[in-house]
């Protein structure tokens, strides 16, 4: 789902900047954290777990599962997407993402 793919991002980058700004107080995004050789996957797991990450992402997959069946099977039918809006956003959206991180330094 773009819309979540784009809203976990802006997620990562806000707490990457807060934990670069203050790193007391908030601690390090779980995905930057990954081959880093102090961590291993089971703290990454276990980070993400706590912070509500996997169970975000396990409910959005079931519902792309689900919705992906109805209509595969004919359950339900397609409704008619802005996909120009969509597309447009895969490319301000990042663009955006980037003047941000370019800000902090």
């Amino acid at each position: 789902d773009l819309k979540v793919g784009m809203k976990s991002m802006l997620g990562y980058m806000v707490r990457s900047g807060l934990h670069y700004l203050m790193p007391r107080f908030v601690s390090a995004d779980p995905a930057t954290l990954i081959g880093r050789p102090e961590y291993t996957m089971s703290d990454i797991y276990n980070m993400m777990t706590e912070q509500g990450t996997l169970q975000k992402h396990r409910a959005i997959n079931q519902r792309i599962r689900h919705e992906f069946f109805e209509r595969e099977t004919g359950m339900v039918q397609d409704k008619s997407n802005s996909y120009s809006i969509m597309r447009s956003l895969t490319v301000v959206v990042p663009l955006a993402a980037c003047a941000v991180a370019i800000c902090m330094k």
